[in-house]
């Protein structure tokens, strides 16, 4: 399970206000989602490894329907053709691009595993899992510059409290399972466990976003404060 997707939210968010939080987390991490669902149907192949002290490192085997690329840029037309049509033009961009970007921090933080196109024939990545604790690091880092960007110059941090308990919740897990998870567990077991627990983020972050209120209004993380 990794963050760094979550930051490629922050910095849309910034320019689509529109665009509710949960909605942009959710497409930033739907290739993930898709990893998640393909290797347990057998369609793709990922294998886990436990180094020395005990921190669980991701392999990805064969990904490229997800992972890929060109799935993601696939992906991302096929999200700016269906949001144009049925919201407007400005989900359309934010979402299609939400899922494009999402490709940017798996190459950053993923190894070179990643491929480019659906034959697997090439694959990249700028990041070594030699230290996965300084790895874990730098997506935090990454993931708080969106977050800077996003809150960081508002007068008034609206839904600040919410995101960052929804946030927490998701970093603990993910480090929990990179670092905590049981020794001997199969990889139906873990990849279902992510899964579930990354719709469980979706859930509450689309739940604590509802629950926002103005003036005894409710309202979104999207709409202004008057």
């Amino acid at each position: 399970m990794f963050i760094g997707e979550l930051g490629v939210a922050f910095f849309i968010k910034k320019k689509f206000k529109s665009i509710p939080m949960w909605v942009l987390f959710f497409v930033s991490m739907f290739t993930n989602l898709l990893t998640y669902i393909f290797v347990f149907f057998g369609i793709e192949k990922m294998s886990f490894l436990r180094d020395a002290e005990g921190t669980v490192r991701i392999m990805y085997d064969f990904v490229p329907y997800s992972l890929s690329f060109f799935s993601a840029i696939v992906l991302g037309l096929l999200a700016f053709l269906i949001f144009s049509y049925f919201k407007e033009d400005a989900w359309g961009i934010g979402i299609g691009l939400s899922v494009v970007l999402s490709w940017i921090p798996k190459i950053l933080f993923h190894s070179n595993q990643i491929p480019l196109l659906w034959d697997n024939a090439i694959r990249v990545g700028f990041a070594s899992w030699e230290n996965p604790v300084l790895l874990f690091i730098l997506e935090l880092c990454f993931l708080g510059i969106g977050f800077l960007i996003l809150f960081g110059t508002e007068r008034k941090s609206f839904g600040l409290k919410p995101v960052l308990t929804s946030l927490g919740i998701f970093v603990f897990i993910a480090f929990i399972v990179r670092f905590c998870f049981p020794e001997g567990e199969q990889l139906k077991n873990i990849v279902t466990f992510e899964f579930l627990m990354l719709i469980l983020f979706l859930f509450l972050t689309s739940l604590l976003e509802k629950k926002q209120t103005i003036h005894g209004k409710r309202v979104f993380w999207s709409e202004k404060e008057e």
